[in-house]
């Protein structure tokens, strides 16, 4: 058994979407999914999540990394030299260009796109979460030996995409029906309970279930896998279906 968080991480908790599930024997049975303007605290969602005495793995919606370029070359940069290197080899991580070879998505730059806010929640996100189950919280690399607890990154859209289910247009108020097709298709894949509502009603909500899915593809062996270790270490890994 395999406790999971997904977590569609917004610049502002009020605006996270949380949902957790239960992988056996090769499903997830989706626990609860909530946004983060409905619950009290941060705590109450980690311990309904956290079981000490099970594997236990996040999957987020957020970038876990930065671009090693970006790093390297504004180490000893001052203001006003000039410098020389490509706007995509500088803002995009080496996962971001995989994507776009492989799938022809490309994610938003977490170099310079309003991307980075939501990557500076997550990372500080992950720490309370550190914080409040007294454990690190390592990247997964390896579905066969998962640590006790870890951490993978997902992109719900590329995950929507890749099982042929919307993956545009249905994050605003009024796109309800595109949300109830997506919902109608999740349902095939995961077992959504009695979760439809909030689905139905908060594109944040309905995409921590997706995270759940990508989060069942890794899980099962389903993904692509890094072709640079050393660097996916340093920059982040998206992990999607093959």
């Amino acid at each position: 058994m395999i406790k999971i968080l997904g977590i569609d991480c917004a610049s502002k908790l009020n605006n996270t979407g949380f949902s957790t599930g239960v992988y056996q024997n090769g499903q997830i049975n989706v626990l609860g999914a909530l946004v983060g303007s409905n619950i009290f605290s941060l705590q109450e969602v980690v311990l309904e999540w956290h079981n000490p005495n099970t594997t236990n793995l996040i999957a987020i919606d957020a970038p876990l990394g930065w671009p090693i370029d970006m790093a390297t070359n504004l180490k000893d940069h001052f203001a006003g030299q000039s410098l020389d290197i490509e706007a995509n080899q500088m803002f995009r991580r080496e996962t971001d260009r995989f994507v776009k070879r492989k799938t022809n998505k490309l994610p938003l730059d977490v170099g310079a796109d309003k991307i980075a806010r939501a990557a500076l929640s997550g990372l500080k996100l992950i720490g309370e979460i550190s914080s409040i189950i007294n454990k690190p919280i390592p990247l997964a690399w390896n579905p066969q030996k998962l640590p006790q607890v870890s951490i993978i990154e997902v992109y719900p859209s590329l995950t929507l995409f890749l099982y042929n289910i919307i993956s545009q247009g249905y994050k605003k108020r009024e796109n309800q029906s595109e949300r109830k097709d997506i919902i109608i298709e999740l349902d095939q894949l995961l077992n959504l309970n009695d979760n439809k509502g909030l689905m139905l009603s908060n594109a944040n909500a309905l995409d921590s279930v997706v995270c759940l899915l990508s989060a069942l593809d890794f899980i099962n062996g389903n993904v692509t896998f890094p072709e640079n270790y050393e660097l996916a270490q340093k920059e982040g890994w998206i992990w999607f279906k093959k």
